[in-house]
């Protein structure tokens, strides 16, 4: 299993913006988590305050942005946390410019200093990658863990994420950094952040900076799966597919890679249809199958590829392949690579249809833009003058296209063709 790096902004990505000689962050080191947790109390919002942030809100969903920040501004400069946050975020997403990145990392500044967690989660990436300000990787772990302590669970996981970037600059060693990286993704996993349950059964997996314990692995991937972490829902059909649990039980096999195969995990929406194809309880065959139908409704095409090759195999001796070809082409038509693949073998075997050598040509080459094996056969039909004009020097090419993505077959067809051109 790979983990992956997931930064949570206030579910917004942003780029890279400009330099700013940072002139507030020596102020954060009174921040704690009870001040974050109690300094921004609503009933100690003035009233004018109030209104401009009412205000603000109208505007905002008017879409007249630069009127609702300025309303958002000046509630801000009567200690409202909240509308700091929120004329932040606005000069960020709505009407971002260098100069609003540092107003905005100013006024997450201020948010954060009148209590509002979310003020200063924000205000840790800004500082953690150089946004409106200079970068400050102390600073911004030290903001993250106070606002981590008042509960706020996206900042939990930011503290776990920039310390496991950060591992080899760090003065602790590798195993007492990982204890720490572990104990706030626990943090997350328990605020019901599925991510930290995830990243925390990848720890246990892995034996990382935890004894290693294939229970534990399996007790948080189910968490993070249950609670929408998609990632989750992989590792732990991969856990399955390893045999790390003994014998597999379908339904909660199905589930899990159900749920994964409908983020677009190829291996899991293919798990479906082995288990399709072997398993001998009719009922957990419907569940496979019903899961791939509903994911390639949903324009899931990895589902409709699978689809393709169950009618294609022959689900329970039953082979039919219009169908085979309806979802093939379906997944093709919206650059599915493997379901090009599978319909470039039927066009060249003439299956529901006439033989099309032009169309499977055709279809290899649009496969092979994300598939190896259609570039391995590609290059062995121009190899071998397979149904095409022999050409040694598009050999080359396809092959070396596809050994430059570590495909072993075509780095050693690539290593077997003479050194002559076809011209």
């Amino acid at each position: 299993m790979k983990e992956t790096e997931l930064r949570i902004y206030h579910l917004i990505k942003y780029p890279k913006t400009s330099k700013f000689l940072l002139g507030v962050i020596m102020a954060f080191s009174s921040i704690s988590a009870a001040n974050i947790a109690h300094a921004n109390i609503v009933d100690k919002i003035s009233p004018e305050a109030a209104k401009l942030a009412d205000e603000a809100v109208g505007l905002y969903e008017a879409k007249q942005y630069s009127e609702a920040t300025v309303k958002w501004l000046q509630s801000c400069d009567l200690g409202n946390g909240d509308a700091c946050f929120w004329a932040a975020k606005t000069l960020e997403l709505e009407l971002s410019s260098s100069e609003n990145m540092v107003i905005a990392r100013g006024k997450y500044a201020r948010g954060c200093s009148l209590g509002n967690a979310n003020a200063c989660n924000n205000l840790g990436v800004m500082m953690e990658f150089a946004k409106g300000g200079e970068k400050n990787i102390k600073g911004a772990k030290d903001i993250y863990d106070a606002a981590c302590k008042a509960n706020l669970a996206i900042a939990c996981q930011n503290s776990a994420i920039i310390r496991r970037l950060n591992k080899s600059s760090s003065t602790l060693s590798i195993a007492e950094e990982e204890k720490i990286i572990n104990q706030y993704s626990l943090a997350a996993c328990d605020l019901d952040l599925a991510d930290g349950c995830t990243d925390l059964g990848v720890a246990y997996y892995l034996g990382s900076g935890v004894a290693r314990n294939m229970d534990n692995a399996r007790l948080y991937s189910e968490k993070g799966c249950m609670n929408n972490s998609m990632k989750g829902c992989e590792n732990l059909a991969s856990m399955y597919r390893e045999g790390r649990f003994g014998d597999i039980k379908p339904d909660n096999f199905i589930n899990d890679v159900s749920i994964a195969c409908s983020a677009g995990f190829y291996q899991s929406c293919d798990d479906l249809r082995a288990l399709s194809l072997k398993e001998t309880d009719i009922l957990s065959v419907a569940r496979a199958q019903a899961s791939l139908y509903s994911g390639c409704s949903k324009n899931i095409y990895i589902a409709c590829t699978v689809l393709g090759k169950i009618y294609h195999a022959g689900y329970q001796s039953r082979q039919d392949f219009k169908q085979a070809r309806l979802f093939f082409t379906k997944a093709c038509d919206n650059f599915d690579a493997v379901g090009c693949y599978g319909l470039a073998s039927m066009e060249y075997h003439g299956e529901a249809g006439p033989k099309n050598i032009e169309n499977w040509h055709k279809l290899l080459i649009k496969s092979c833009s994300d598939w190896n094996q259609a570039c391995y056969d590609l290059g062995n039909a121009y190899a071998k003058g397979d149904k095409i004009v022999q050409n040694i020097d598009e050999a080359r090419n396809i092959y070396s296209f596809s050994c430059n993505r570590n495909y072993a077959p075509s780095c050693k067809a690539l290593n077997s063709l003479p050194f002559i051109s076809s011209n």
